[in-house]
């Protein structure tokens, strides 16, 4: 990646669980939705999905060193999808971006990635999402 555009952003937001882990090990993915149009730069945010393979409760996980380990067994790429203004054209990470970490506490979630799509476009996604509490324990 190149030059990547800084994204940060402030709420409103919907926070949906898609995938709740029903025990220790499984995958928790989410999906954050604007509740209002927001714009980042000239852009419109649409979405952004992302989700913690292994999820084990507070913590921080290490997206690299899970996808090595996992060797894409559990993996599901559309898991860490950032879209601006179409579905169509979303920016995704690998780790051959860079490296992506996710941070659990008893109340929010951060997560810092590297992403792209084919266009060229670059971006690095710092996001602090507030999450009810037992959600993430």
């Amino acid at each position: 990646m190149t030059n990547p555009q800084a994204v940060q952003h402030a709420g409103p937001f919907l926070t949906r669980l898609l995938h709740p882990p029903v025990e220790s090990g499984d995958a928790l993915a989410l999906e954050l939705v604007p509740l209002e149009p927001r714009g980042i730069g000239s852009r419109s945010f649409l979405a952004m999905h992302f989700a913690v393979p292994e999820f084990s409760g507070a913590g921080e996980y290490d997206l690299n060193a899970l996808e090595e380990r996992l060797q894409l067994t559990n993996w599901d790429p559309l898991w860490f999808q950032f879209s601006l203004d179409t579905f169509d054209d979303a920016l995704f990470w690998t780790s051959e971006y860079g490296e992506g970490t996710v941070t659990v506490t008893d109340t929010s979630i951060r997560v810092q990635l590297p992403m792209s799509n084919g266009n060229g476009t670059d971006i690095l996604v710092n996001a602090r999402i507030d999450v009810p509490l037992g959600v993430t324990s």
